[in-house]
């Protein structure tokens, strides 16, 4: 499936069922990668909720580590630590897999 095709389901399913569906379609695809890049092309509103999952253990690490590398290089530095400054208040444990993420993606 192409990316802009991914984009489409990805804006379908959020229409329909929210972010919480988008989440269990990225836990059925075998690549966390291309849904995470797909949803970061399509909207960047869901910070808080990725994160947000990721520290309730509802959200797989690979998805959040993509999820925060595709946000970085779409919206900047700037942008980037902004939001990093937000989600704070969510954890302060996990905000490392946020800031590293920026970096290159490693998941193994």
């Amino acid at each position: 499936m192409k990316l802009d095709q991914l984009d489409s389901v990805i804006r379908d399913v959020l229409e329909e069922m929210g972010i919480e569906g988008v989440f269990q379609l990225s836990k059925l695809s075998e690549t966390k990668e291309v849904t995470a890049r797909s949803l970061v092309r399509v909207t960047d509103q869901y910070t808080r909720d990725v994160c947000g999952n990721f520290v309730a253990n509802t959200l797989q690490i690979e998805f959040v580590r993509y999820y925060f590398y595709y946000l970085y290089h779409a919206i900047g530095n700037e942008a980037y630590f902004s939001i990093v400054d937000s989600l704070l208040e969510l954890s302060k444990e996990h905000i490392a897999i946020v800031l590293c993420s920026s970096l290159r993606v490693k998941t193994s």
